[in-house]
């Protein structure tokens, strides 16, 4: 009689689908952490750069109405009109924010030279001026906010502290030629 030739046994078909669920259960759960972290900074960001588009309207709606405002005060240090305050704050509060502090520099009728106006309570820190105001007459306004302001802080939660924008501050500025 022949020998009989012994084949390895392979375990039936459904003992080898339970490995491959088990590998991919564990590959999930190796993987699922990164891409919810990943996906939460989408969010976030998508959220931050959506505010911030918002206090770039306010910014230019501001502007827009300093540009059409008759005496503006060349004393520097006083604060910027209400009407101006007001239509800033409407725009701020229709996207869910508050503005924190808002500047109003304009060189009209004070000759060379820029008259900086200011109003707001934070603790932004002063911004650096942007490029001179061009010769002639124009108005620029700056709209600072917190960036906790503009979007939670999520990541700082997901990250353990690791990306934290509770002390950021952002900044958007608008000229217009005064009329």
């Amino acid at each position: 009689m022949g020998s009989v030739i012994a084949r390895p046994r392979y375990s039936s078909r459904a003992n080898r689908l339970r490995n491959c669920r088990g590998a991919i259960v564990l590959e999930l759960l190796l993987a699922l952490p990164i891409w919810l972290i990943g996906l939460l900074a989408i969010v976030e960001f998508g959220e931050l750069v959506t505010r911030l588009q918002q206090v770039a309207l306010a910014s230019r709606v501001g502007a827009e109405l300093a540009s059409e405002t008759a005496a503006l005060s060349t004393t520097p240090g006083d604060p910027v009109p209400s009407a101006i305050l007001d239509v800033i704050d409407q725009q701020m509060q229709s996207a869910g924010m508050s503005q924190c502090k808002v500047y109003l520099q304009h060189n009209v009728g004070v000759g060379a030279g820029t008259v900086t106006l200011v109003s707001g309570t934070c603790t932004v820190p002063e911004p650096p001026l942007p490029a001179p105001l061009p010769p002639g007459e124009f108005v620029r306004i700056t709209v600072c906010a917190e960036a906790t302001e503009l979007t939670p802080n999520l990541l700082n939660t997901a990250l353990f502290g690791c990306l934290d924008i509770s002390t950021w501050h952002v900044r958007e500025s608008t000229t217009m030629h005064y009329e």
